[in-house]
């Protein structure tokens, strides 16, 4: 009898603990909140920054001239000469952000119950980051410069900076780009999500498409970039999400032996 009582309550408690690794959608909804809450606050300081955001978006310019990278200008020209071109990324710009993102943590909450947890997390930490140096490093935008004289491609496309979402954005929040953060932190994810399927590597083209966007409309530095893509993979090592994909991969049959 005592046997059986040990098999029966393992059979029934197993998928209860399952279970238990999903969180209450509630508390999900009420971390959307406060994230937004602290967000607008912090915005709320951006007209105080507006020196201070330029002259480092000068001191961005000339490392990347330094280094080469400072290629914003020339992308953004060609997007401008080409309508089909920076129409289409001025949708992407506006829609991808927010609507692949909360996609992916759907499918993640949904069918990955195991991987949500640290999903989310890196998701919060990205954005508290992002955030926090808002607060203390302010960048200006391309689009905003004086000089060289940048075309805002979202604005010639008929979207509208301070009415395209419900949340307005921090105009002197370039560095980090979460536009980035957030595309990086979508292709782990989903990465970690499909590591059975042959071409899962292929979710990392998003990124690259989302880089391109956010450059060739004059949205970011190639700086904030890579400042972007850093933030979301020392968030994704801390909260354990390479750690859940490790796991995946390695219950891919044939992997070990590899």
């Amino acid at each position: 009898m005592t046997a059986n009582r040990v098999l029966l309550a393992g059979r029934f408690t197993r998928p209860l603990k399952r279970e238990r690794r999903r969180p209450l959608i509630v508390g999900e909804i009420l971390v959307v909140i406060v994230l937004l809450k602290v967000y607008d606050y912090v915005r709320r300081f951006a007209h105080l920054h507006e020196q201070a955001a330029l002259r480092h978006a000068f001191t961005i310019l000339s490392i990347e001239r330094l280094l080469h990278l400072d290629g914003e200008h020339g992308a953004n020209v060609w997007f401008a000469a080409h309508t089909d071109v920076s129409t289409a990324a001025a949708w992407w710009y506006q829609y991808a952000h927010v609507g692949v993102t909360l996609a992916v943590l759907a499918s993640c909450f949904v069918f990955a119950p195991t991987v949500y947890r640290s999903a989310r997390s890196a998701l919060v930490l990205t954005n508290c980051a992002g955030m926090m140096i808002y607060l203390v490093l302010p960048v200006m935008p391309p689009r905003l410069l004086p000089h060289p004289q940048f075309i805002d491609v979202l604005s010639t496309a008929g979207f509208n900076h301070t009415t395209m979402s419900h949340v307005t954005e921090d105009q002197f929040g370039a560095m980090p780009s979460l536009h980035m953060a957030w595309a990086t932190w979508v292709a782990i994810v989903l990465y970690t999500m499909l590591r059975r399927f042959k071409w899962s590597a292929l979710v990392f083209v998003y990124p690259v498409i989302t880089a391109i966007v956010v450059v060739g409309t004059a949205n970011h530095y190639v700086l904030d970039l890579v400042a972007g893509v850093a933030v979301t993979v020392t968030t994704a090592a801390l909260t354990g999400l390479f750690a859940h994909s490790a796991e995946r991969a390695a219950e891919i049959p044939g992997h070990r032996r590899r």
